[in-house]
């Protein structure tokens, strides 16, 4: 199956949870119905903390858990382009989608 996703958070679980988890096998929003307790686990350490490089570690597991067992293979990633003007400042460019132009000025 070829499949697309676009993120509306920063958060890695963003990827992680909506896509592997069991959780989600079950509900059947899982594509590759690929449920292992262990990265489970690990996705729950990792909300669970606030402690940025703790978050990093689980999440790093979490990533040689997919590239070892590879329930899923990216093979391609989006690129976003935004055609400016030098004359135009402070356009703000939002990371995942938006032009806020509310402070927008013309030198």
């Amino acid at each position: 199956m070829l499949l697309g996703w676009a993120a509306d958070t920063p958060d890695p679980d963003n990827f992680f949870s909506p896509l592997l988890s069991c959780t989600a096998t079950f509900s059947g929003k899982n594509p590759a119905n690929w449920c292992n307790p262990e990265f489970d686990l690990l996705l729950t350490q990792a909300l669970d903390t606030t402690d940025v490089e703790l978050r990093k570690t689980f999440y790093y597991q979490a990533q040689k858990m997919i590239i070892d067992q590879l329930p899923l293979v990216p093979i391609a990633h989006g690129m976003r382009f935004q055609a400016t003007s030098a004359d135009v400042k402070d356009i703000s460019l939002r990371p995942f989608g938006g032009i806020s132009l509310g402070k927008a000025r013309r030198d």
